[in-house]
């Protein structure tokens, strides 16, 4: 089966790795410069883009950003699956699985495995509460005989 799983995790420190990305609410990174004024003048460019800053240091001045909600649902579910034990988890937000002969691979946001379980999760997110229309889901699933 994992040959028709593309980007899967396998090693206990590789899923530790990404819960510790995935938990953070927000993107965050490091802008350096050989002098804290010339950090500050790269950092104006990632303001207009958005991200704010932390905290300044020495020669340096880490910046962060919220992540889409979207992507912080999937994170979030990502996390909990991870603190639930699964020894076989998907790896970043590209991650597909072959569902046959000439069709297109299927992308799953949240894919976890283990030696009884298998989970395959599509998230979807909104701002605001509302209805979904599950006739684009129901669609699908008829389509690959889910």
């Amino acid at each position: 089966m994992t040959s028709l799983l593309k980007k899967i995790l396998l090693e206990p420190d590789e899923i530790k790795s990404q819960l510790r990305l995935r938990a953070k609410k927000n993107y965050e990174k490091t802008i350096k410069g050989s002098t804290l004024e010339i950090a500050k003048e790269k950092a104006e460019i990632e303001y207009k883009e958005g991200w704010n800053c932390v905290r300044e240091n020495v020669r340096s001045i880490r910046v962060s950003k919220p992540k889409p909600l979207s992507e912080q649902l999937e994170d979030q579910l990502w996390c909990i699956l991870a603190k639930m034990g699964f020894n076989e988890m998907s790896h970043g937000r590209d991650f597909t699985i072959s569902v046959g002969e000439g069709l297109a691979p299927r992308q799953i946001d949240v894919f976890v495995k283990d030696t009884e379980t298998a989970l395959c999760v599509e998230c979807t997110a909104c701002e605001t509460p509302k209805r979904k229309d599950n006739g684009e889901v129901d669609r699908k699933n008829r389509e690959y005989k889910i």
